[in-house]
């Protein structure tokens, strides 16, 4: 069995504002995040143009906050 690799402490920082984003959603929009991609080439993609909407959205609300908090710690840009 293949084991996880572990994260660093900024893509930790990420995937927790990834997951703080979708949590706040509504349900019909953390259903399609969750439900409604197909996996191609490891890349999750959504079948019609709303859904790949609603999940770049996230990504994008997930990433200013993300970028947020890795600048309030660590404020000289070096980690």
């Amino acid at each position: 069995m293949k084991r996880k690799k572990k994260l660093s402490p900024q893509a930790q920082i990420y995937e927790k504002a990834w997951n703080d984003v979708v949590s706040e959603m509504s349900e019909h929009k953390r259903n399609i995040i969750i439900n409604n991609f197909t996996v191609v080439s490891g890349h999750h993609v959504y079948e019609n143009k709303y859904d790949q909407r609603v999940a770049d959205e996230a990504a994008k609300e997930a990433r200013i906050r993300g970028d947020q908090q890795i600048d309030a710690l660590f404020p000289t840009g070096k980690y």
